[in-house]
């Protein structure tokens, strides 16, 4: 479903709700989108709060993502060299860290958060972002310069390795264990 830039008042005249849509969808569906549009938008022009600003009040949930940036850190530095040091730049550059965010949603309140789970399935969708930058051929990620337009693609193909090879010993050298 990609439609095209409109302008805000476009948006906001439109009534979506009644559209005739193309594809199989139902009506109702398009209306769900556009009522959660309208609050994104309402929540940008500081007329509520979004879903997303919400978490921050979700106890426990700073510290492990906290936690999760200096445990990323570490998995990255453990071992020295380019890849490494590719892989450093690649981190640095940041990211929603959505996946990790899921992991923690996810977990057994009772329980502590899975941190291990959040710290692997971030660096394996960092290392898929620095592969598909390579395959594609893309040189921008997030407006900073893909790894491989700076360090060259053996270097990047590498650091994509590395990020998979430590998302795994983190898995590995994880207690946590779910049943």
């Amino acid at each position: 479903f990609f439609f095209k830039q409109k302008t805000a008042y476009e948006i906001v005249s439109r009534d979506w709700s009644s559209d005739v849509c193309s594809s199989d969808l139902p009506r109702s569906v398009y209306a769900l989108r556009w009522q959660h549009r309208c609050a994104a938008h309402r929540c940008r022009s500081g007329g509520g709060v979004s879903q997303i600003e919400a978490l921050d009040t979700v106890p426990g949930l700073a510290a492990y993502l906290g936690e999760l940036e200096a445990r990323l850190a570490r998995a990255v530095e453990r071992r020295p060299g380019l890849a490494a040091e590719v892989s450093g730049e690649v981190l640095a550059a940041g990211g929603k860290r959505l996946r990790p965010l899921l992991c923690f949603l996810v977990s057994d309140p009772a329980e502590p958060p899975l941190v291990a789970a959040g710290v692997a399935v971030e660096l394996v969708h960092m290392a898929t972002l620095v592969h598909d930058d390579l395959v594609d051929g893309a040189r921008v990620r997030r407006g900073a310069p893909a790894a491989w337009s700076v360090f060259g693609a053996q270097a990047a193909l590498g650091a994509g390795d590395y990020l998979f090879s430590c998302a795994f010993a983190e898995l590995a050298r994880s207690e946590e264990h779910t049943s």
